[in-house]
């Protein structure tokens, strides 16, 4: 799929049940690469509610793909 349609999929899933944890991490890594960064930041708070293992274990890939998304805008 591409990017966008996999980004609008996974809001779906989420919009659908907000309270499944497993759903977040698809999310917060489409909205990374669509460079929806407040959104991602925004998911990210609200997986740490739902499942701290979760989060945990997705903070580094999390935090690269940031990290990634900074450095593209710098050179824009």
């Amino acid at each position: 799929f591409p990017v966008t349609i996999a980004y609008e999929y996974a809001l779906a899933a989420i919009q659908f049940n907000p309270n499944n944890a497993e759903l977040y991490p698809n999310y917060i890594l489409q909205a990374l690469q669509l460079s929806e960064v407040g959104y991602a930041k925004e998911a990210m708070d609200k997986l740490k509610k739902l499942n701290i293992n979760l989060y945990n274990s997705l903070l580094t890939k999390y935090l690269e793909q940031l990290k990634s998304q900074e450095k593209k805008r710098l050179f824009q």
